[in-house]
């Protein structure tokens, strides 16, 4: 499609400027790689000027009047014009524009920049920061930044990918919890019939040796699809926190859960693999919770008692599992006690240890109770948090985080599963909120 010379520029429809430009640039040789080349081109060239005149026409609209500071609301007037550089998705742009200083608090701003949603520190607008966030917290600095390079048309550095982390790190820290909640994710209104907390610890390598970061996964039962014989179960949404700290986990773990409901919810389930420090957090936080000692945690120490009883190989061992996981699975545990009672001369400390792990978590081991009331059994969905929040960022070949860096990527990564990938420019706001912006 061409336009008749006749016909006057301005009366051409987009349709008609864009098919003529594609008439223009299209190459008649070359393989199809050639011609998305050509196409990445225009795009590239026009991006630039579409752009570059959006902000020029901001620009330019500034008439120099006196204006409201927007930190204390004070007036504030013109200081001087300066250049700011950018870089855009289109790439570099360069702008004059008008910056203020408040007389009364001496507050320094550019409106435009305020216009146009750009941050006051940096060179990147947020699309562009958002997308080297995004590579930044799934892949080291190094591959995150070589990779950037093969979706943009300029290149960044590996030191750019770390203080875009660390910039946004920051932001999190800067924030009360019940506020970052918030921000990931809408709170929920509509009472929960059921809310499961999954609890964990995960051991990462840092350069003090291997230590165990917690983490806590909160989801609501209308998040939670169930799996079928055919299907597998899904975690449609979930609210993650994770921390090196036993004392920096409670309060993010709280927040995240009262976010979701908590406290309104008709049943609030705690699932663990029996670890103490477990089962003193759920007692603090939760009170009224059920906990529930995760199932397939249950059977390992019943077979390791089997196994120290009737050796490794034993043919006997599939008919002890059989008998001993059914004995607990139907609340017979009085019953299985009596039984270990009767073998212990045979291995004594196994037995102890099993009879002992029994004895102290029968509350959370009441099964048929938790199955009555449609509670889950196992802690799947914490040892799968570990997978995809954790270990797929922070447990590589050669990785050894320093124990502060190691807390904030966790800490980062349980807020990105939590709000998406945008989820720093929402943060963003609540902090400019937070401080009367």
């Amino acid at each position: 499609m061409t336009h008749s010379p006749a016909k006057p520029l301005s009366e051409l429809s987009d349709t008609e400027l864009m098919a003529e430009l594609a008439r223009r640039r299209t190459k008649t040789d070359g393989d199809v790689t050639a011609l998305e080349d050509a196409a990445e081109a225009v795009k590239l060239e026009v991006g630039i000027l579409v752009v570059r005149d959006g902000i020029e026409a901001r620009c330019i609209r500034e008439d120099g009047a006196p204006t409201r500071c927007p930190k204390c609301g004070g007036k504030a007037r013109v200081e001087q014009k300066r250049t700011r550089t950018v870089r855009t998705r289109s790439g570099e742009q360069t702008y004059l524009r008008n910056c203020y200083r408040c007389s009364a608090c001496r507050h320094g701003f550019a409106p435009v920049d305020n216009e146009l949603g750009i941050s006051p520190r940096g060179t990147l607008t947020p699309e562009v920061e958002k997308r080297i966030l995004d590579f930044g917290v799934n892949d080291s600095f190094e591959e995150a930044a070589r990779r950037f390079s093969m979706h943009y048309s300029w290149d960044i550095s590996e030191n750019l990918v770390r203080r875009v982390v660390d910039r946004v790190a920051d932001v999190l820290e800067s924030l009360p919890e019940p506020v970052l909640q918030a921000a990931l994710q809408k709170p929920s209104v509509k009472p929960a019939k059921l809310i499961t907390i999954g609890i964990d610890g995960s051991m990462l390598s840092t350069r003090e040796g291997w230590q165990e970061t917690k983490l806590g996964v909160v989801i609501r039962d209308e998040h939670h699809l169930e799996g079928t014989p055919t299907t597998r179960g899904l975690i449609t949404q979930a609210r993650y926190v994770a921390a090196s700290k036993l004392s920096e986990l409670k309060p993010r773990l709280l927040a995240a859960a009262q976010a979701a409901g908590v406290d309104t919810a008709e049943h609030v389930v705690v699932v663990g693999d029996g670890a103490a420090w477990i089962r003193l957090l759920a007692e603090e936080l939760f009170v009224m919770a059920i906990v529930v000692l995760d199932w397939p945690h249950v059977v390992e120490h019943l077979m390791a008692c089997g196994k120290a009883l009737l050796g490794e190989g034993s043919d006997l061992l599939q008919t002890w599992k059989r008998t001993t996981t059914t004995l607990v699975w139907n609340g017979k545990l009085d019953l299985l006690l009596a039984e270990l009672a009767a073998v212990r001369d045979d291995s004594i400390e196994a037995v102890d240890a099993l009879m002992g792990y029994l004895t102290n978590h029968r509350e959370s081991m009441n099964y048929p109770r938790f199955r009555e009331l449609g509670l889950p059994t196992g802690s799947g969905v914490a040892e799968s948090a570990h997978k995809h929040v954790l270990q797929v960022r922070m447990k590589r070949a050669g990785q050894h985080w320093s124990p502060p860096r190691c807390n904030r990527m966790a800490r980062l990564r349980a807020a990105y599963r939590t709000g998406g990938p945008t989820f720093a420019s929402r943060i963003d706001t609540a902090r400019l909120a937070l401080i009367g912006f």
